[in-house]
């Protein structure tokens, strides 16, 4: 798969949708990665160890930099191989935690509506 990616990407966290911004959270985003005995039509791992530490600002928000998929830029997406079009963020703000997952169609989505420069995200997360 071919990723049209725009320069940088930024997302604000909500708490339930209504909800104000989550400000001053702890972000962990695991990448996944080749699982010991591939199997099936695009098999990845997640394990339990971060791959990046952020925390949003003041508004909520991160910046994830231009392939948060992986630490080389290149995302992999191949029928019966392994992808690493996905990633799971674990957000914690005093010690309640949600979870939200990103695909890469969604960062492929704002380049085509013309955001190739910076694409804004807004993630909702139910806080437990």
């Amino acid at each position: 798969m071919r990723l049209s990616p725009p320069k940088s990407y930024r997302v604000r966290f909500r708490g339930q949708p209504g909800f104000s911004h989550i400000n001053n959270a702890d972000i962990r985003i695991y990448r996944a990665s080749p699982p010991p005995d591939p199997d099936g039509a695009y098999p990845r791992l997640f394990v339990n160890t971060p791959d990046l530490f952020l925390v949003t600002d003041e508004n909520g928000r991160v910046f994830l930099g231009r392939c948060p998929f992986s630490r080389e830029g290149v995302v992999r997406h191949e029928y019966m191989n392994f992808s690493n079009a996905a990633f799971i963020m674990r957000v914690e703000q005093n010690n309640k935690v949600g979870y939200a997952i990103f695909d890469i169609s969604l960062f492929n989505l704002e380049y085509w509506r013309g955001n190739t420069r910076m694409a804004d995200y807004t993630v909702s997360v139910t806080m437990h």
